[in-house]
């Protein structure tokens, strides 16, 4: 019996890694290659709705590549 392998293309994009700090603590981070930096931010931006606080908080979405942290995004919760 034969099987047909299907290969998925994962390598779109260079390797990125994205953390998100909320009140300067890192919060969430992924490693992707498949995702571009608009999608990321989108997933992200999903996960702060996770971390509600009574108090002001702000987020920090940045992006880690070839060992070069660069902020991407900033705001309040």
């Amino acid at each position: 019996m034969l099987m047909d392998i299907v290969r998925i293309k994962c390598d779109i994009f260079p390797k990125a890694k994205y953390r998100l700090y909320i009140n300067n603590q890192q919060r969430y981070y992924f490693v992707t290659t498949r995702y571009s930096e608009d999608e990321c931010i989108e997933l992200i931006k999903d996960r702060i709705k996770d971390y509600s606080y009574t108090e002001r908080s702000y987020y920090k979405i940045t992006k880690v590549k070839d060992g070069r942290e660069i902020n991407i995004k900033t705001g309040k919760i």
